[in-house]
């Protein structure tokens, strides 16, 4: 079963969704995202034989961030799984700038379209999220 995310950037004074803020939206494989992540903690984690590997939303919460976690609810529009959520305007850059601290991507590609080219989701996440903090936007989202 597959868990699609999406995100698109959304006017910053708006507190609703419709269908067409996703029409050039990013997308990407929720599951495949939160496996690397969980990986990589687990991966990164400097733990003693036996004991507990951290959450990989608090080790990388930049990450988690872009894929909801943490993000407070948009009503009025549902996904397969829940409702949209929403990065406001004023943390996209804090997110963006956790994405590379995080090691997730360089950021170096912030021009073009959204949609991801297949080369390196993250860097089109990071893209993304350079658009929308070009032009003063929040950005909504949500998985089906």
């Amino acid at each position: 079963m597959s868990m699609w995310l999406t995100l698109a950037p959304i006017p910053a004074d708006r507190a609703s969704v419709v269908a067409e803020d996703f029409a050039k939206a990013f997308g990407a494989d929720y599951r495949l995202l939160t496996g690397i992540g969980e990986d990589r903690a687990e991966v990164e984690a400097d733990v003693e034989p036996g004991g507990d590997f951290p959450e990989w939303t608090a080790v990388f919460p930049a990450l988690a961030r872009c894929l909801g976690h943490g993000c407070a609810e948009i009503g009025g529009y549902e996904f397969g799984y829940g409702p949209a959520f929403l990065i406001p305007a004023d943390e996209v850059a804090g997110v963006r700038a956790g994405l590379i601290a995080e090691g997730w991507c360089s950021g170096a590609q912030t021009d073009g379209d959204s949609a991801s080219d297949g080369d390196n989701v993250f860097e089109d996440l990071a893209r993304l999220l350079a658009r929308a903090l070009a032009s003063g936007a929040a950005v909504a989202g949500g998985v089906d």
